[in-house]
């Protein structure tokens, strides 16, 4: 059976982040530096205002986990998702 995500709310992918550094117990602060993102970078990419690219998607993969292709398709889906609400 293939059936599409099709939820009726949008998550900002920097919620997965956060979920993430907090099981694991990371810093924002260390983060950044894992990143190399500034403190100021790091957060516009948390609330959404920075988009994942692929250099941003590769670090995310090299310093959470997860494929690249991952991350760029949360981002994707949280885009489509505000776009689509915004033509309803």
């Amino acid at each position: 059976m293939n059936t599409k995500f099709l939820p009726d709310w949008i998550s900002v992918p920097g919620d997965t982040i956060m979920d993430i550094l907090m099981e694991r117990n990371i810093s924002f602060v260390e983060f950044s530096k894992l990143m190399e993102m500034s403190y100021l970078d790091v957060n516009n990419l948390i609330i959404g205002k920075t988009k994942i690219n692929r250099k941003i998607a590769d670090k995310l993969s090299k310093v959470l986990g997860a494929s690249s292709k991952f991350w760029l398709n949360r981002e994707k889906h949280y885009r489509d998702g505000w776009l689509n609400r915004l033509l309803k």
